[in-house]
């Protein structure tokens, strides 16, 4: 999904292109504020990744309810029902500049989710299927 040029690799396999941007960022990003701000920050960056899945958890399973699946969740759709609203519990405690910069940072990914779906459609990009 990101610009190959972050995908170079040193002999011994390191990315280290990645590493060095990814320092770059987290000195940048730890020096921008207090621990507690950065932690909310990720925080709602994260509960506003997880919401999506347990929403989708809840839809995938009433609209494919006779698919076989490897793995049933346990108790049915009670854990993603009460998953969605202690999210939701969780980002309505979150200040307004919080949200801001939690939004904002999945915002930012929009572009490069999209970049990579027109890559893989005119096949640039490799599946692995094995790890």
């Amino acid at each position: 999904m990101l610009p190959e040029v972050l995908a170079k690799r040193t002999a011994w396999n390191t990315p280290y292109v990645a590493s060095i941007v990814t320092a770059v960022l987290s000195i940048a990003v730890a020096w921008s504020g207090s621990f507690t701000f950065l932690a909310a920050i990720s925080a709602v960056s994260r509960f506003t990744q997880y919401l999506p899945t347990c929403i989708a958890v809840i839809i995938f399973r009433k609209k494919w309810a006779n698919k076989p699946r490897p793995y049933k969740i346990p108790f049915g759709l009670t854990i993603p029902v009460i998953a969605v609203f202690i999210s939701l519990w969780m980002l309505a405690q979150a200040k307004q500049e919080q949200l801001i910069w939690g939004f904002g940072g999945c915002i930012i990914a929009i572009p490069f989710y999209f970049l990579y779906l027109h890559k893989k459609k005119n096949g640039k990009i490799k599946i692995h299927t094995e790890l």
